[in-house]
């Protein structure tokens, strides 16, 4: 819906990066990246979806009964305004599966290995190895795995940066 600054995307059927285009449809399979200082904003749906600066996002599943995201690295945010997206709507790390329970405003981070989700608005469920986490309004959790690749967790307040001003 928005570009601001170099935005990428890759298509399976392309097989390399391009400038991403405005009101380009994006489907399964496709991957957006972000430059440093860009951003970009997606809408599926009733579906508000925000990059930051040095993101990358994969759609591994965009269709009428699912989107199913992965987050390999950035920052993200996502509005979902109905009941209907909610249950459709998943995000992944490499740390677990993020899964929203109510409509609300959300915000997943992924760097140095570590995931955080932040609710703003809602509530949202951490399914990892071993272990599950529901965050409520107002928290920050952060994830990582141990050494025996078991989920691990801490809550904290959360994050005001200007990617939280912006969204």
């Amino acid at each position: 819906a928005d570009l601001q600054g170099q935005v990428w995307l890759y298509t399976p059927d392309g097989g390399e990066w391009i400038s991403a285009v405005r009101n380009r449809p994006v489907t399964t399979g496709d991957r957006l990246s972000t430059d440093a200082g860009a951003r970009a904003e997606l809408r599926i749906g009733s579906m508000t979806l925000r990059l930051d600066g040095g993101t990358e996002l994969e759609a591994l599943r965009i269709d009428d009964d699912r989107v199913d995201l992965q987050l390999h690295h950035g920052s993200l945010s996502a509005r979902l305004g109905s009941r209907e997206i909610v249950r459709e709507f998943s995000l992944r790390t490499d740390e677990g599966t993020f899964r929203v329970q109510r409509t609300g405003r959300y915000r997943l981070d992924r760097r140095d290995e570590t995931s955080h989700l932040t609710v703003y608005g809602g509530e949202a469920v951490y399914e990892g190895p071993r272990s599950a986490l529901t965050v409520y309004s107002g928290q920050r959790a952060e994830f990582w795995l141990d050494s025996a690749n078991a989920a691990q967790y801490s809550i904290t307040d959360p994050e005001r940066d200007t990617f939280a001003a912006w969204t």
